[in-house]
Parts: C-alpha cells; sequence; structure tokens
C-alpha cells in the first residue's frame, strides 16, 4: 500500500521544507521525482540527496510557459507523470487598505494561479497513466488553514488558499471518471522557515523580485500565543505533512478524493466555533 516504485512525481517548491519533505517521502517510497523550485542551490542539493533517479526544473513557476516545462522535463525524463504535488507558495501580507493589487495578484500567481497551470498542462498525462497502468494518478494540492479565514492581514494569501481548495473538490469531480484522485492537505502551524522570525537575510529571489519571508515581530508574537491553543502543544513538523502526502498518493488512499485533510495538531481554525 506504500509502494511507488516506477511512478514519477512532480513537486513544486521541493528545495525546501514542506515541499522537500514531500519529495523525500515519495521518494523514499520509490518514486521519481522532479523538484520544481526558483532556489538553483538548493534544488541541486535537494535532487542529489534524494534516494531515487531524480530530475530538477529551476525556475520562476509564475512564468506562464512555466508548468509545460516542468511537465516536460518529468516526460523527457522518465516517460510519464503519475503524481502531481502543488506545494510551491508563499504570503506578503499587509492589511487591506495597505496592501497593493500588484501584491494581492502576486501572491495569487504562485499560490492559485500557477497550481491551475500545472494541473491544466499535466491533465492528458495524468489520464494516460491512469488508462494505461489501471492505478489512479494522483495529485495533492498544498492550501492552508489559513483558508478558513483566520489569517490576520492575509486576504490574498488566504482568498488563494481557499479558492485551491475549490479548485481541488472541482476537479476531483471532473477527473473521478479518468481514475484521478485530487485532493488537499491544509496545514496549520508547521515549523518551516516561513514561520520562523524574519531576519534581514529572509529574502527569496525570484528573477529581479525579491520576496521577504519569514514572521515580523508582532506575527511571532501572535503565533507564540496560538500554539499554547494547539491540542497536541507544538507546531507541526515537515514530516508531519509529508507523511499525509505520501498516503494521498500510495494505494492506501484510492477511494478518496475532494478531501481536505488538516494537519493541525487538533487546532481550529476559521471564524466559527
Amino acid at each position: 500500500m506504500t509502494d511507488l516504485t516506477g511512478r514519477v512525481a512532480i513537486v513544486t517548491g521541493a528545495a525546501n521544507g514542506i515541499g522537500l519533505a514531500i519529495a523525500a517521502a515519495l521518494a523514499k517510497r520509490g518514486a521519481n521525482i522532479v523538484v520544481a523550485d526558483v532556489e538553483q542551490s538548493a534544488t541541486e542539493i535537494a535532487v542529489s540527496r534524494l534516494p531515487t533517479k531524480s530530475a530538477w526544473w529551476i525556475g520562476d513557476l509564475t512564468a506562464t510557459d512555466a508548468p509545460d516545462a516542468v511537465i516536460a522535463t518529468a516526460i523527457d525524463t522518465f516517460g510519464g507523470l503519475d503524481i502531481v504535488v502543488n506545494n510551491a507558495g508563499y504570503s506578503r501580507n499587509a492589511l487591506i487598505e495597505n496592501m497593493s493589487e500588484e501584491i494581492f495578484r502576486e501572491v495569487l500567481e504562485i499560490d492559485l494561479v500557477t497550481p491551475w497551470r500545472l494541473l491544466k498542462g499535466a491533465a492528458r498525462h495524468l489520464k494516460a497513466s491512469a488508462a494505461n497502468t489501471g492505478v489512479p494518478a494522483k495529485v495533492v494540492n498544498i492550501s492552508s488553514m489559513a483558508a478558513s479565514g483566520s489569517a490576520h492581514g492575509q486576504t490574498n494569501y488566504t482568498s488563494a488558499k481557499a479558492v485551491l481548495i475549490g479548485l481541488t473538490k472541482s476537479l476531483a469531480r471532473e477527473w473521478g471518471p479518468s481514475n484521478i484522485c485530487v485532493n488537499a492537505i491544509a496545514p496549520g502551524v508547521i515549523d518551516t522557515r516561513l514561520m520562523r522570525p524574519r531576519t534581514d537575510d529572509s529574502l527569496l529571489r525570484i528573477g529581479d523580485r525579491s520576496v521577504p519571508y519569514g514572521l515580523a515581530p508582532e506575527a511571532a508574537a501572535q503565533y507564540d500565543s496560538i500554539r499554547a491553543t494547539i491540542p497536541l502543544r507544538r507546531s507541526g513538523h515537515v514530516d508531519d505533512v509529508a507523511e499525509t502526502a505520501a498516503f494521498l498518493c500510495c494505494s492506501g488512499s484510492d477511494y478518496l478524493t475532494g478531501q481536505v485533510l488538516n494537519i493541525s495538531g487538533g487546532a481550529i481554525a476559521g471564524m466559527s466555533s
């Protein structure tokens, strides 16, 4: 139920954090991985450490031609595509009255439009995989507990992640007859560089843009109080998310589609009781 030998997976944003852990979890089960990321050095290191044959694609995933290039890397290297994990993303926070439309659209591009483009391009390959092998193809979209509307100053990020859940559910219905399972994971407070205090070096360079990551001091204090309300009394680890993603890519989840699994230590998100 956990064997992915010979399966081909694209994992975006897989040079660090949750994406890297997912790539490693799939490779540990035998999958061949295409690591798609913008950070060249980290991507090359990630691929060199994976235990199965892997490839990389390095560049700005929001470029209109990037998803097709990532898919071509999988097809040209491995001859097919069975699994897509849409993990790449980031947030740029501001109160709505202080948020520019440029920043709003920038976050939607990476967190929503890029997954849509990648899945649109992957459609025929995933359908061919399921038809030719009789084994369901798998899609895992990494959303967020923030999609429930509980994130302050993140109208762009929460909007993108909420619609990504809508995309997941819609595609599960569209692609179910083609034997493709489409599910989402909504992580809560996970210990990654995005959830650690921001420093002067906390910059992601994408072409001519520099995107800050990490928590501003006031946000870091807020998350300290949030952690105290988590029933399991800790932040999550990247492997907590990765092992769930691996389950959704293995045969044990072959009758699971259109679902959103909250990885939150029992924390309740959103604005409802």
